[in-house]
C-alpha cells in the first residue's frame, strides 16, 4: 500500500496533467471550434488502475476514479461530506489526504 505523501504525491500530479490539459482546450477552442484535445487519456486510465492497485482495491472499487472525475479531484461542491458509510459517517473527500484517509479506514 502506498503512504499517504505518495498517494497524494502520484494524485497531484495527475492534477497538474488535467489542469495543463484544461488550458490546452481553452485555447485551442478559441481557433478549433469543435476540437478537443485530450492527450493524456490513456495514461489517466492506467494512472487510476496502479493507484488502485497499489491501495489494495478491487477492480470494482471505483472511489479513486469517483474522486477523480466525478469529484473533479476534490474541488467539486458536493465533494464535502459526499460519503455516507453504513455505521453514517460522512466522509468528504476534499483531498488526496481524505481520500486515502477513507480508504485506509473502509478497508479494514
Amino acid at each position: 500500500m502506498l503512504t499517504k505523501k505518495q498517494f497524494k504525491k502520484y494524485l497531484d500530479f495527475m492534477v497538474e496533467r488535467c489542469d495543463q490539459e484544461k488550458k490546452i482546450n481553452e485555447v485551442l477552442s478559441k481557433e478549433f471550434v469543435d476540437l478537443v484535445f485530450y492527450p493524456y487519456i490513456l495514461y489517466e486510465e492506467k494512472m487510476v488502475e496502479l493507484l488502485r492497485d497499489a491501495m489494495g482495491l478491487s477492480p470494482e472499487n471505483d472511489i479513486i476514479e469517483y474522486y477523480c472525475w466525478e469529484l473533479d479531484f476534490g474541488r467539486a461542491s458536493h465533494a464535502v461530506d459526499c460519503i455516507t458509510t453504513d455505521s453514517e459517517r460522512k466522509w468528504s473527500l476534499t483531498t488526496p489526504e481524505e481520500l486515502w484517509d477513507y480508504i485506509v479506514e473502509t478497508k479494514r
